[in-house]
């Protein structure tokens, strides 16, 4: 079980992230992302490899496979 604390959100034009928590499957470590609208009802969750997102202080950029790249913003 996992016990969520959020304790920053980031939000582009379509929706508002929560990152949770880093989970280790098969010796890889995954970041666990909630996902909601801008109401902030969640309705999706991801699990994300180390190379298909970036984490900084201001941003969190998620890269698709043969697609640009989707950034969001904090916002708490």
């Amino acid at each position: 079980m996992i016990k969520v604390k959020i304790k920053k959100a980031y939000a582009n034009e379509y929706a508002i992230l929560y990152p949770i928590e880093y989970l280790i499957i098969n010796n890889i470590y995954y970041y666990l992302v909630l996902v909601a609208n801008k109401d902030k009802v969640v309705y999706d969750t991801i699990l994300l490899p180390p190379d298909k997102y970036s984490i900084r202080k201001q941003t969190f950029t998620i890269y698709h496979v043969d697609d640009t790249p989707e950034t969001f913003i904090a916002v708490t």
